[in-house]
């Protein structure tokens, strides 16, 4: 997204993809069966969405703006249910009622998922060792967050290097039946605090 980075600041740190290509390609084509509505991320093809990309200093204070991306959807991707994305990097994307997934089309790149959180009152945590000694976590957060006025279901991806220190984290937020609304990816620093890195906003959108 898109995804996946699917965002300029991704495509910077490639690591954080995670692997789990096995289980992709074991998904059936959920949004051609389902209502609209009911996806996280509609990929009819020629849906498209626009996103502001802002870059923040090291101390968390804005910095400058960098150029507005689009992704559009392509059509089928090269695995079933996968859909093709028009990026500077190529990659597929997977998406149902309760996951989003990222396939890199380069085999040396590892897909990161999206999950839809199925309780209220507890996290849903997914571990995925990789095999450099480098860990990822995918914690799906219960209820909804509003940005900009959107309910929206919100994921936080954290890598661990080797010594189980976090090195990168992304907060990804969607809207059920529009997609991706913002993305945040955050450094950890000197001071063992994550630090706003990047935020990518939806600007507009269209969905067939």
């Amino acid at each position: 997204m898109l995804p996946l980075r699917i965002l300029a600041n991704i495509m910077k740190k490639k690591y954080l993809f995670l692997c789990l290509l096995p289980l992709a390609a074991c998904q059936k084509s959920a949004d051609d069966e389902l209502p609209k509505d009911q996806q996280l991320m509609p990929l009819a093809s020629g849906n498209f969405w626009v996103y502001d990309n802002k870059v923040y200093n090291a101390d968390g204070t804005y910095c400058c703006k960098e150029e507005d991306q689009r992704w559009e959807v392509l059509g089928k991707g090269s695995q079933e249910g996968f859909f093709a994305f028009d990026q500077a990097m190529s990659d597929e994307v997977f998406s149902s009622a309760d996951k989003i997934i990222h396939h890199m089309v380069d085999p040396n790149e590892v897909p990161i998922e999206f999950h839809r959180s199925s309780t209220l009152d507890t996290f849903n945590v997914y571990t995925y060792p990789e095999p450099d000694g480098f860990m990822a976590k995918s914690i799906a957060f219960p209820g909804t967050f509003t940005v900009d006025t959107n309910e929206c279901l919100k994921n936080e991806y954290i890598l661990y290097d080797r010594e189980g220190v976090p090195s990168l984290k992304e907060v990804h937020y969607v809207k059920p039946g529009t997609g991706y609304i913002r993305m945040d990816t955050f450094d950890w620093n000197e001071m063992g605090e994550w630090q706003l890195d990047m935020r990518s906003d939806l600007l507009s959108f269209e969905l067939k």
